[in-house]
């Protein structure tokens, strides 16, 4: 037998398993995570707040409440210096390197790296009480 990924996900679906059965039925349905994105972590009051609302709601262990709701950061530097160069299209149809068509304090900023905070977390506990 040979089973395709989809096939896999569907099969799971009824399985005993509660977690396994939840997840794969939220990815056929398209029920996917809530992600909140911000500059700054998400309040551990809210992350515990909704880690209460999985275990009241799908009756889990505080432990499998890490499936439901999870955080992680992500970084992005716009530009690497050194990492090959930004060729930028002029008013005149000339190309320039990014380094001389702009002034250096730009590519600064864009060097720099950015973190985010990411906050996942199932649909379903957002507005439980």
């Amino acid at each position: 037998i040979q089973l395709h990924h989809p096939e896999i996900i569907f099969i799971q679906r009824p399985h005993e398993d509660l977690i396994l059965s939840t997840l794969c039925k939220h990815l056929i349905s398209r029920n996917l995570y809530k992600v909140e994105i911000s500059n700054e972590p998400p309040p551990v009051e809210w992350i515990n707040e909704l880690a209460d609302r999985v275990t009241d709601e799908f009756e889990v262990s505080d432990d499998e409440t890490s499936y439901f709701v999870f955080t992680d950061t992500i970084k992005n530097n716009a530009y690497h210096v050194g990492d090959g160069s930004i060729n930028i299209l002029m008013k005149n149809g000339s190309i320039q390197d990014i380094t001389k068509a702009s002034d250096n304090s730009n590519l600064e900023a864009l060097a720099k790296t950015v973190q985010k905070y990411i906050l996942c977390y199932v649909k379903e506990i957002r507005d439980v009480n």
